[in-house]
């Protein structure tokens, strides 16, 4: 599809602007051409013989300028979608249906298609079902529970389900029906429906439940709030079938809610929410103000498609002003327009065009999926005049931004009172308005009206503001619906490559993922398994020392075997640890050099940034990279070595702490050990490491910022975590190292590294190092407690060594190993020492121990997950089904 801005009409448009609209004059305007209003004012004839006229001679065009506009629209093929439409083809692409909102106002019932059937009987049937319903109830013959007549009627929807039948019901409000009250019920904040409530009466109300799906969150909500209400009062399920109607397609679910599917109203899936007023959503406004005059409200929205229709652009009052919001919108880059009715009984028509506009263009994407390059959609507000003259007009007037705006009134008032005092008023406003607008006032018109001084600029307005004005001889049914329909074919006109009426760009799973926890991670049973082998692994760890203590005090094992074996083990994890840290800082590094070399090129005087920063001048590249450092070769083979020698000086009094102590005693006291080392050991599954578009962000920082490296940094991070416990895989140093003080620039408040996926987790990782750390000490604890029962002091130095290694390096390194992706050597891991741990249950205690504490790991590793998932699926619900409001029930 070819976009608008690059079709030759476009430009013409753009030079236009150029050369004459952006200064163009409405008063030079009608200055030099004194029939501008005959020749740029079209009058609608409805089906009644009834008129509106709409003056466009106050907008910022000429002949010339609007010429071009339709000439744009024939470029554009818009009159070939306007075809489509009424031809009932799928125009809606994203969700291929027809758009076929103008059938349901086919009063002449001639064959209209869509997918080869003829749709007009069916809406006839629904209208006709509307009919006998709506004039049963005004009539009277439809009673409630207790032989009542129906007073009050609830309407519960929500959108389209809402907005077009309460803007009707009070635009018809002086066709109401004399004894019979409509209220509607949309938010799902309970005051709503609770004030509607309190003057409702069980026996006299009916409820119009508004859902084409039946599943709306919010409308179902307040459904069943009213459904329990009036249960409360009659206590009888049955007699729901006399007070609830349904307006939905979902037969299957109206009839699990309790009412009769006799007195459901549907309509199609080609019928969008916001058109839907036309349709058995209208069921309200037949009650309220009779089937009659509903009919009469299609029958003029009908005249208004017929002139759509059939009449050519140059006199086709909806292209026009479609055309003109274009004009503003893109060319003048006015982003507002202001819908204003002088008649009250049309306070909501504003709020009604919002949804019809705003949602129908709120989009930026064009049918064959590529973002626009142009402007699309307005923001329309209104309010009713005279009341918006008091609160928003000055804006209007005398404000910086452009508002094209629309004035409507009828002629005729239905209230005129005092010999219609009340209505030349308005009126007088409604010319006055406009004029005004297009004017304005000069200095010259303000001194000459006594200001002087300073107080003449805040008098002065510039005018030359766009208005159109649309005049109506009385707001009837017709006439409502003529000027809705005008809307709405405005809206399509509005629409170019658009998808004009689709509703799915509100995922369906919106509402669900608001009522759920969002600080909830989402996790695959697979993942979890995974997981889950985490807590197998710190079982059996544990497992394994309490095993091999056992041999070594009742079967007299050697010691140094199982010492030998670990302290190997441990080696080779040190140096994969080593060599794995130096080839990703190495690759880090090139990263960063290539990126410094980028930022050279880009920003020259970053080469001074990089390197300057207050007190330290001789960084290195080094110093700015995210991974930790190796640990020191010398440094880490002299902290070994101290280790051994304290633990060989203080074997014998480790050994001899607990002399006195009975050995039920020491069991007792390793059990609880065991127990607390489970329950406080860190089961992390998580780590945190920048990614690299952190890196970058980080790095480019640093490039650009001139922060003084704060030592002192609060930041606990993994690079510059502590540890009591001193081991070749944590650092040993509570002082900052140069890494640790780069962290410590990067500004983690920032926005935009607030949004990565894993920040919340570097704010818990000082809590989890202590966790971690206070399961280590516990197990060197427990270690400690059972040496003091071994024989000797070489198998107490042997068994608190493999204690260290088992319970303080093995852990550390597993963690090594999952923080960077290799999941391999967690699985060799896991898998290793439970067999280890399997075969020496077996041997020491027989196949059935063996068998029970594999079926162990397998309920851990297998079933956990499970539980987690669904323990985790009602976590997510805030309170599980939505809670009924506790409305006040009106004493009888």
């Amino acid at each position: 599809m070819t976009s608008p801005t690059s079709l030759s009409a476009w430009n013409k448009l753009q030079q236009l602007y150029e050369s004459k609209g952006k200064s163009f004059s409405t008063r030079d305007a009608f200055a030099s051409n004194p029939k501008r209003v005959e020749e740029f004012s079209h009058t609608f004839s409805n089906f009644d013989d009834s008129k509106i006229l709409f003056d466009f001679s106050k907008n910022l065009i000429d002949t010339e300028i609007l010429s071009t506009l339709i000439e744009l629209a024939k470029e554009a093929n818009v009159e070939q979608l306007r075809d489509e439409m009424f031809q009932g083809k799928h125009i809606n692409t994203t969700e291929d249906r027809a758009v076929y909102h103008v059938a349901l106002r086919n009063r002449d019932n001639k064959p209209m298609y869509v997918d080869g059937v003829n749709v007009a009987p069916e809406v006839d049937a629904v209208l006709q079902h509307m009919k006998e319903f709506s004039d049963s109830v005004r009539s009277g013959e439809w009673k409630g529970y207790t032989g009542k007549k129906i007073e009050n009627v609830v309407n519960i929807g929500i959108g389209g389900s809402d907005l077009g039948p309460v803007m009707v019901t009070e635009a018809l409000k002086h066709y109401a029906h004399e004894s019979i009250k409509v209220h509607f019920v949309s938010n799902v904040d309970g005051t709503h429906i609770a004030e509607t409530l309190k003057v409702c009466d069980p026996e006299t109300t009916l409820f119009l439940i508004a859902s084409k799906t039946f599943t709306t969150a919010e409308t179902c909500a307040n459904a069943n709030t009213a459904k329990n209400w009036f249960l409360e009062a009659v206590k009888e399920p049955t007699h729901i079938a006399k007070h609830f109607v349904a307006l939905s397609t979902n037969a299957e679910e109206v009839a699990k809610f309790g009412i009769d599917t006799k007195n459901m109203f549907g309509f199609e899936n080609w019928v969008g929410g916001r058109y839907s007023v036309w349709s058995a959503i209208g069921l309200s406004i037949c009650i309220y103000v009779g089937f009659e005059n509903f009919e009469a409200f299609l029958k003029g929205a009908q005249a208004l498609d017929h002139h759509f229709q059939s009449t050519p652009i140059e006199q086709n009052i909806p292209f026009i002003g479609g055309l003109l919001t274009t004009w503003y919108n893109n060319f003048h880059k006015a982003q507002t327009k202001l819908v204003a009715p002088f008649d009250q009984y049309m306070h909501r028509f504003p709020a009604y065009l919002q949804q019809l506009s705003m949602e129908s263009n709120g989009k930026s994407v064009t049918k064959d999926s590529k973002f626009v390059n142009y402007e699309t959609g307005v923001v329309l507000f209104g309010e009713p005049t005279t009341n918006a003259q008091h609160s928003f007009f000055q804006l209007v007037h005398q404000g910086t931004k452009l508002i094209p705006t629309d004035f409507i009134l009828a002629a005729q008032s239905h209230n005129p009172i005092e010999n219609n005092k009340h209505q030349l008023m308005l009126a007088s406003n409604y010319f006055a308005q406009a004029e005004s607008l297009m004017l304005g006032k000069s200095r010259e018109q303000v001194e000459s009206e006594g200001t002087t001084g300073s107080l003449v600029p805040h008098k002065q307005f510039s005018g030359n503001r766009p208005t159109t004005s649309i005049l109506a001889q009385k707001i009837t049914p017709a006439t409502l619906g003529a000027l809705i329909a005008y809307y709405e074919h405005v809206t399509f006109k509005l629409l170019w490559l658009k998808q004009p009426y689709d509703d799915n760009y509100t995922d369906s799973s919106f509402l669900s993922q608001l009522k759920r926890n969002s600080t909830v991670v989402k996790y695959s049973y697979v993942k979890l398994v995974n997981d889950f082998s985490i807590i197998v692994l710190h079982l059996s760890s544990i497992m394994f020392v309490v095993v091999v203590f056992y041999g070594i005090y009742q079967l007299n094992w050697n010691p140094i075997k199982p010492t030998v074996i670990s302290t190997i083990c441990t080696l080779i994890g040190f140096i994969f640890y080593v060599v794995t840290l130096k080839i990703i800082r190495n690759k880090e590094l090139i990263e960063l050099q290539q990126f410094k070399i980028n930022q050279l090129y880009m920003v020259p005087s970053a080469s001074t940034n990089l390197m300057k920063d207050g007190t330290d001048h001789d960084d290195t590249l080094e110093d700015y990279l995210t991974e930790p450092s190796p640990p020191d070769f010398f440094e880490t083979c002299k902290s070994s070595v101290l280790i051994l020698l304290y633990l060989l000086t203080l074997s014998p009094v480790l050994k001899s702490l607990t002399n006195s102590t009975s050995s039920d005693s020491i069991w007792a006291l390793s059990a609880w050990l065991c127990i607390l080392n489970v329950m406080f050991n860190d089961y992390e599954i998580e780590f945190y490491r920048l990614s690299p578009r952190d890196k970058l962000l980080h790095w480019k920082k640093l490039l650009h910022l001139h922060t003084p490296w704060n030592s002192n940094s609060n930041l606990n991070t993994p690079w510059n975590s502590t540890s009591n416990l001193n081991t070749p895989f944590s650092s040993r140093s509570p002082s900052p190292s140069p890494t640790s003080r780069c962290h410590s620039k990067l500004n983690l408040s920032d926005n935009e590294l607030n949004n990565s996926k894993n920040r919340s987790h570097e704010f818990h990782l000082n809590q989890q190092n202590h966790q971690s750390n206070l399961s280590k000490n516990i197990a060197i604890s427990n270690a400690i407690v059972l040496a003091s029962r071994l024989p000797s002091n070489a198998s107490a130095f042997s068994f608190i060594l493999f204690c260290i290694q088992t319970c303080g390096l093995l852990p550390t390194f597993n963690n090594f190993t999952r923080r960077y992706g290799f999941n391999g050597f967690h699985r060799f891991q896991l898998i290793s020492i439970i067999l280890t741990v399997d075969f020496l249950v077996a041997h020491l205690f027989g196949l059935g121990w063996a068998i029970s504490w594999i079926l162990l790991h397998l309920t851990i590793i297998f079933i956990g997950p499970l539980y987690f998932l669904r323990m985790q699926k009602y976590k997510n619900e805030l309170q599980g089904p939505w809670d009924p409001a506790k409305p006040i029930v009106k004493s009888l």
